[in-house]
């Protein structure tokens, strides 16, 4: 996973920048390395999901009043998906072209109704009693579901060829069998969640009503992942932390039937084996995305830039 950074520092009297490789060269890197493909400084591709990039000493020449220090990052990091269908257009960032659903869970504590941000008014609903809002999520608010108990219903009953379901989610930790992350009828359309009652097992399946009911990846109970389930033409994906793992299968390419979308629990309207955990930002679409979408879409949660200034 990457960032972007170019240095520009302003003092009284004079501008230092670091830009280039040339530049960077002059400073030091630890898990880090210059890009010379893409002109960038990032976090080595393999193992590492933090490192450090240390510049040079910039130095003014005499007592000197700093001003200013600014940069360029290569993704929006800590930011949700772009709301209304929004296509960004800088490097690494969001296209939402056939976004049908997007929900940034921040309604805040005691909502029964959550905002559908895509621009196609598809607001949530919650059947009975509600999840309950956290400030912790992954980007601001999020909502705590409680197995066999919580069911957000989106309305959304369009019959999908190709699509992707985008998720963000944390588990309570308690391997609880089948619990859904999203719904719309596993047997004519998917559904989305735990492996049975497998710790670490995540996934789904497309229109499988015969154990083991889909594919799955291997995510850490208890922490917070990005997971994304897509069907393209027959070819079922599941795909996990920006694509550390992936798994597919072949399905059928059939439509989905009109059941509705649930958040975190069967689309035919049931509590039963719904997910006990938290869940944030979903996303769905009406095609699928290709690994460098998720890629950039995971770096948007999983990345966090800090910048530091020493003097000497």
């Amino acid at each position: 996973m990457g960032f972007t950074i170019f240095f520009i520092i302003k003092s009284e009297a004079a501008t230092f920048t670091t830009i280039t490789q040339g530049d960077f060269d002059n400073g030091s890197y630890n898990n880090t390395y210059y890009n010379s493909t893409h002109n960038f400084t990032q976090i080595n591709i393999t193992s590492f999901y933090s490192g450090n990039y240390t510049s040079k000493i910039f130095n003014a020449g005499s007592t000197s009043q700093w001003n200013n220090i600014s940069w360029i990052q290569g993704a929006p990091y800590q930011v949700e998906l772009p709301s209304n269908g929004q296509t960004e257009n800088v490097f690494g960032w969001a296209n939402m072209t056939g976004n049908v659903g997007l929900w940034h869970l921040n309604d805040g504590s005691g909502a029964s109704s959550f905002l559908d941000s895509s621009g196609n008014n598809k607001n949530g609903s919650c059947s009975g009693t509600c999840p309950a809002w956290t400030s912790s999520g992954k980007f601001n608010g999020a909502y705590t579901f409680t197995n066999n108990q919580h069911r957000i219903g989106t309305g959304i009953t369009t019959q999908l060829n190709d699509f992707a379901v985008e998720i963000w989610f944390k588990d309570d930790g308690i391997a609880s069998a089948y619990e859904r992350l999203a719904d719309k009828s596993y047997t004519a359309c998917f559904w989305f969640g735990r492996n049975n009652a497998n710790a670490n097992s995540w996934g789904g399946g497309v229109m499988e009503a015969s154990d083991p009911y889909g594919v799955f990846v291997t995510l850490t109970d208890g922490q917070w992942h990005q997971i994304i389930s897509m069907r393209n033409g027959t070819t079922h994906t599941v795909v996990g932390d920006g694509g550390s793992v992936i798994s597919s299968n072949t399905v059928s390419a059939n439509a989905c039937d009109t059941t509705e979308l649930a958040i975190g629990a069967w689309g035919t309207g049931v509590t039963t084996q719904s997910f006990g955990g938290t869940i944030d930002e979903v996303a769905i679409y009406n095609r699928s995305l290709t690994l460098q979408e998720i890629k950039d879409h995971y770096k948007r949660g999983a990345l966090r830039l800090n910048l530091t200034v020493r003097s000497c």
